[in-house]
């Protein structure tokens, strides 16, 4: 329902004189009395909606009176009223009402200003056709409006006022789960003309509970039966059956609403014609909501009723290889009977025959590939009556008897046979060894002693039928491979070759073959009981197994055994911090502190010895080494040892602790004698050694030993010898002064 109101708001606009009109002057003679126009007004609204008729309307103080014409939109008319109804939307309307008195013909004109709206029409609400009773539902107002329309909402609860909002949109939440429907009201106001109209809408809460079936829990079959699902529903539900696989549509009506607030009912009916035979069925009504898609479920349990049945003709059980009977009981007057078997048709045939009414069928003889499904179906009124069924397991067997497992037993291992047979129902197992039995499909054998070859036999018996079948197998009997041992060295030296052999415990005999992994691969032998190994410069280890294996019942046992390979000492050095390699000699001062290292290419690492002045000194690689200041010159040694070959080798120098110059000397003649040539030594104590400089005249002289002559006449000459320490350059010096005479003349 659409409602329309309008409210017209009367404003009377007045022009004082000489504002916004125009007057009009007339030569000629006026009478006192006459006056005006002035005062002229135009009465009406100020804002028009297309479609309304107005009314407006002109005054003006005016003697003996005024006529009035009116302009809008180039459109004029007469008189003081003035009717206006538009049929379009226009921006703005100018209207004019000109004034004029009839005596004087003075005129004053007045205009007013209207503003044009349209509207509103054409309200509507849209959004879901149900409320949603677990969240929120969105809805939408619209209407035609100019320039544009303002929405007010309310929302009805049992006629009361439960909600109010503001814009063209509202968010419904029922406000429980016990309220049915809400009535939504929304009105649509022009924002200008204030002019609204209002629509009205009931909104149902999309439900789905309460689903039930009712009808009979018991049937029987070949009768008919009807069952009617009941569900609570808003909108209006569809129903699927499902009855023993199959899928039904039932015919539905819906219930009317009997009592203010009772939730509308759904329902379906279905017709069954029980037909096949079960003791239990279920049948499965499912509704779904229409409009929320929701789905809810019921089932009804069926007890199901079969009057025929198959049964066997007599007490013997069905047995392969003899005849067999079955009968179809419970059929008062068939009209035809049709036998099934696993839900096909069962036709005769050489070995299956019917009686003449079909009331039974005959097997001659009974095979295994009869197991199945057996069922008659009756035809006794218009439905036929499937039987309930009678599963034939037909017994068979022994046969196919065989025993699994090796062939070959040793000595001291547990072994597992299982006797296998084709056999219904399951056979039971007799099994012999020697002189003892045991039962069961499995039989364990664990031998303490060697024994000669012997037979293992399983009897398989139908426990049904009492025919028996018997299978044999012959057991050989072996010994090992045990105490497996591998004899030779405990290590290997690199380009030695070594020798080992490899022995066990086995009966009749045992086969050997090796193999090896090292650093550079692996590698396998069929030697026999013995290999030789000569390893490399390159390898560090070696890992030796040995596989022996009994030639008959090929057991095997595996024997590894890891060894590594002597490699050196080789490349022995005695290095100083730098890695620079220590001389024959090394000369150290005194009080002084070297730190030394002993290298050596040696595999497993060699351990290190250093010996000084041929006493143990350190057992470390590097050593922090002082020597002894009253040694001046010792031996230092380093000794690399081999811990697996005890092979040793040795790196040595000699130790030096310099000293001097002390004690220098210049031996010689006391005197010298003017031209001849006297000669002088320089000497001193000097570790290792000393270089000796002369000063003679100024001059310096290299050497131990010089050669003076004087050739001019003084009465002294001094001479000077500096000592230096080859390695310290430490230097001493002595002087001595020389009394120089005249030769000694022999007259002789």
């Amino acid at each position: 329902m659409v409602h329309h109101a309008a409210a017209l708001l009367l404003l009377l606009l007045t022009w004082p004189a000489g504002f916004s009109a125009s007057e009009t002057e007339q030569s000629g003679h006026v009478e006192a009395t006459s006056y005006g126009p002035s005062s002229v007004q135009i009465s009406g609204v100020d804002i028009v909606t297309v479609g309304i008729l107005y009314g407006f309307q002109c005054s003006a103080n005016c003697y003996p009176d005024c006529q009035f014409t009116w302009t809008e939109n180039n459109v004029t008319s007469e008189g003081s009223e003035l009717s206006l109804k538009l049929l379009q939307v226009e921006p703005m309307l100018v209207l004019t009402c000109k004034a004029v008195n009839s005596a004087t013909g003075e005129s004053v004109s007045v205009q007013k200003m209207l503003q044009v709206t349209a509207g509103p029409s054409n309200i509507q609400i849209s959004g879901p056709a149900y409320l949603s009773a677990t969240g929120a539902s969105k809805y939408t107002c619209s209407a035609d409006c100019y320039p544009s329309c303002s929405y007010t909402w309310k929302v009805l609860v049992d006629n009361e006022v439960f909600s109010t909002s503001q814009g063209d949109t509202i968010s419904i939440t029922p406000p429980t789960s016990t309220v049915n429907s809400e009535t939504v009201i929304c009105q649509a106001q022009d924002t200008v003309s204030q002019l609204y109209i209002s629509t009205i809408q009931k909104l149902y809460v999309a439900t789905l509970s309460d689903i039930i079936i009712s009808g009979d829990s018991t049937v029987t079959m070949g009768e008919q039966y009807t069952f009617v699902c009941f569900a609570q529903c808003i909108p209006p539900c569809t129903f699927i059956w499902s009855y023993m696989g199959k899928i039904f549509q039932g015919d539905k009506v819906q219930i009317p609403i009997l009592n203010q607030g009772q939730m509308p009912n759904t329902e379906s009916r279905i017709k069954i014609t029980v037909s096949d035979s079960s003791t239990t069925e279920s049948l499965t009504c499912q509704a779904s909501n229409s409009g929320t898609h929701q789905t809810i479920t019921a089932t009804k349990n069926l007890t199901v009723i079969d009057p025929i049945s198959v049964r066997p003709s007599s007490q013997a059980l069905p047995v392969a290889d003899k005849s067999f009977t079955l009968q179809c009981v419970g059929s008062q007057n068939p009209a035809s009977i049709m036998w099934l078997k696993n839900k096909q048709p069962m036709m005769a045939s050489e070995r299956i025959s019917f009686s003449v009414d079909n009331s039974s069928v005959t097997f001659s003889p009974l095979l295994q590939t009869d197991d199945g499904l057996y069922q008659c179906v009756v035809s006794e009124v218009d439905t036929p009556i499937k039987s309930v069924g009678y599963q034939m397991q037909v017994d068979y067997g022994p046969s196919s008897v065989v025993i699994s497992g090796v062939d070959v037993v040793t000595v001291g291992i547990l072994y597992g046979f299982q006797c296998l047979a084709n056999c219904y129902p399951t056979c039971t197992f007799t099994w012999i060894w020697g002189n003892s039995t045991s039962d069961g499909s499995e039989f364990s054998l664990k031998l303490s002693e060697l024994q000669s070859a012997q037979n293992l036999t399983c009897t398989a018996v139908n426990p049904a039928t009492r025919e028996s079948l018997t299978a044999q197998k012959t057991l050989q009997v072996t010994a090992g491979p045990s105490n497996i041992q591998i004899v030779g060295p405990t290590f290997l030296t690199a380009g030695v070759r070594s020798n080992f052999s490899c022995s066990a415990h086995c009966f009749p005999s045992c086969s050997y073959s090796w193999t090896g992994v090292s650093i550079e691969g692996e590698f396998s032998s069929e030697q026999g009981s013995t290999i030789s190994i000569t390893p490399t410069n390159t390898t560090t280890f070696e890992n030796l197994t040995c596989k022996a294996q009994d030639t008959v019942s090929q057991q095997y046992i595996l024997r590894s055994l890891a060894l590594l390979v002597a490699i050196g000492p080789t490349k022995m050095e005695m290095v100083k911090p730098n890695n620079a390699l220590v001389a024959e000699v090394l000369y150290i001062l005194p009080g002084s502190t070297t730190e030394l290292q002993c290298l050596a290419d040696c595999f497993p690492t060699c351990s290190i010895t250093w010996f000084y002045n041929n006493t143990l000194l350190a057992t470390n690689a590097s050593i922090l080494f002082t020597p002894d200041t009253s040694q001046y010159k010792a031996a230092l040694t380093c000794v690399a040892s081999n811990p697996l070959s005890k092979e040793n080798k040795t790196a040595e120098t000699t130790v030096v602790v310099p000293d001097g110059p002390k004690d220098v000397v210049i031996s010689g003649p006391n005197s010298l004698e003017i031209g001849v040539t006297s000669s002088f030594k320089c000497s001193a104590e000097c570790t290792p050694s000393c270089s000796f400089t002369w000063t003679l005249y100024g001059n310096n002289v290299k050497g131990d030993v010089i050669d003076i002559t004087v050739n001019r006449h003084i009465s002294s000459e001094s001479i000077s010898c500096r000592a230096e320490n080859t390695v310290t350059k430490r230097t001493a010096t002595v002087n001595e002064t020389l009394s120089v005479s005249e030769p000694q003349w022999c007259g002789c």
